[in-house]
């Protein structure tokens, strides 16, 4: 009997040594099995979100509306678009420059009787303007949508609808030497953005004509090497020497002059016969 046992288990003991590779085997290829299901899962939404972000970098928000440019307004622009004026190659006006900071493109200052004027401009903000304008008017797919009052992008309840996004218009090359910034007399009237000389319309404005800062050096320039050239003004060592013979030359003639006065004065000083 004892014999018996002692065969029972060793026979046990040699099936749980040959089950210990395959168990291994198992636990391995399980492992392997995981492991590629969640790499695939990781890429697969790598990928989701990758195609989710292009999406929306290739779509922005764009305040289109004329009413929400107060510039815009003050020219009788008060509905339609102009920042970009409509159409597939719309321009933006140059009185877009200051930016959407109308009271009324923005839904928190209309909800506090703010329906006029302007509310938002740097520096002068009030505390109703959010980061961006939120109203559905100040959007012009949002406008001609039929959603003319209250807040779109977003809404109340934090959704942008569909009507806030336009495809990103791609921006026009600038030609150089045509920027506000570099030029004085449009920096000085608070031109310092955008396009002046010419505009994107092609018109040239008045504060053009003093010309740019690069034109402003390239006359002192001009003007410094034209007067080294020509010589003009003595250097100091030439013009004290000038003084010095100035002073000698006025000293000899009255060196001269004195026996001529005293024989006057005598009644000695007769001319000769």
């Amino acid at each position: 009997g004892s014999s018996r046992c002692l065969h029972q288990k060793d026979f046990k003991e040699e099936a749980q040594w040959r089950q210990g590779p395959e168990k291994m085997l198992r636990l391995t290829l399980a492992l392997m099995v995981t492991t590629a299901l969640g790499r695939g899962e990781h890429f697969l939404g790598k990928n989701q979100k990758r195609n989710v972000t292009n999406a929306t970098s290739a779509m922005q928000l764009v305040v289109a509306s004329c009413s929400a440019y107060p510039k815009c307004v003050s020219l009788g622009l008060t509905s339609g678009t102009c920042c970009p004026s409509p159409g597939k190659d719309g321009k933006m006006l140059d009185c877009c420059q200051e930016g959407p900071t109308a009271c009324s493109a923005y839904s928190s200052c209309v909800e506090q009787g703010h329906t006029e004027g302007t509310c938002c401009a740097e520096g002068s903000k009030l505390d109703c303007c959010q980061e961006h304008p939120t109203s559905c008017s100040a959007y012009s797919k949002c406008a001609a949508a039929g959603l003319s009052e209250g807040a779109c992008c977003p809404s109340k309840e934090g959704q942008f609808l569909d009507c806030c996004y336009s495809a990103a218009p791609a921006k026009p090359a600038v030609a150089v030497g045509t920027e506000c910034a570099i030029y004085p007399e449009c920096v000085n009237v608070d031109l310092k953005e955008g396009l002046c000389c010419p505009t994107a319309d092609g018109v040239v404005l008045d504060c053009c004509s003093g010309g740019s800062y690069a034109d402003a050096a390239a006359t002192d320039t001009a003007s410094t090497a034209a007067s080294e050239a020509a010589g003009a003004g003595p250097g100091p060592q030439g013009a004290a020497e000038g003084a010095a013979a100035a002073a000698a030359e006025e000293e000899v003639d009255a060196d001269a002059a004195a026996p001529a006065a005293a024989a006057t004065a005598d009644g000695k000083g007769k001319p000769p016969r």
